[in-house]
């Protein structure tokens, strides 16, 4: 059934694809927001296969962090705009890692995956939801890429709209007011407890802002599911 609806639906799975990837971008998005911002005293760590990531304000692994957010809107960008190839490659890479990840820590590092969230004085045990919600974003993924979605998908590149313009200048909107919070209070403080939320959708705002919205003149023509 799945494999139908994704064969009879290519754009519209895709589109419910990106905005899943989006979603997952935010635990890319938000540390490296609150670093980048200006907050020195701002700590963060993340464990890939046994191997500990983490910094200090400037200091530490921030670069990690960039190169992932990079990739991340680079495939939104490519999925949204122009899906050929290597999109699919990267799409499926982006969601097996984690889902590789969230498996070797319990049952070969023989750790628990737990999700400290200082800003909000949050501590979730993640150790058996994290391969569940990433093994089935991972699996729709692979159901999408190997029934044919990609090459039904296949597109010139679509134009940018009003509708693309609105959301740039959104987004532009919400780096200036997340600067100014994370400027402005303590780490931690009542101005992160704002900012931490707008982090966290960022990713989804850039993905309307890529969108293939369609121009008022084309409405009547076509649509994108």
């Amino acid at each position: 059934m799945i494999r139908l609806l994704i064969s009879s639906r290519p754009v519209m799975m895709r589109n419910i694809i990106l905005f899943m990837t989006a979603l997952s971008l935010w635990t890319t998005w938000l540390p490296m927001m609150r670093t980048l911002s200006g907050q020195n005293s701002y700590a963060w760590g993340v464990e890939w296969f046994n191997t500990m990531y983490r910094g200090v304000g400037w200091e530490g692994d921030w670069l990690f962090l960039v190169y992932q957010a990079i990739l991340g809107v680079t495939i939104l960008w490519m999925g949204f705009r122009n899906p050929k190839a290597p999109f699919a490659a990267l799409l499926i890479v982006w969601h097996a890692l984690p889902f590789a990840n969230a498996l070797y820590l319990p049952l070969i590092a023989d750790k628990r995956n737990i999700f400290y969230g200082d800003t909000g004085g949050v501590q979730w045990d993640l150790t058996w939801v994290s391969p569940l919600v990433t093994g089935c974003a991972f699996a729709l993924v692979f159901l999408w890429a190997v029934s044919g979605g990609v090459r039904a998908d296949r597109h010139d590149p679509v134009s940018w709209t009003r509708q693309n313009t609105q959301f740039a200048f959104i987004f532009g909107l919400y780096l200036v007011v997340v600067t100014g919070l994370e400027w402005t209070g303590p780490v931690h403080g009542l101005t992160d407890m704002f900012a931490v939320p707008l982090n966290i959708l960022a990713p989804v705002l850039i993905a309307l802002m890529l969108y293939p919205w369609i121009s008022r003149s084309k409405a009547g023509e076509h649509a994108i599911v």
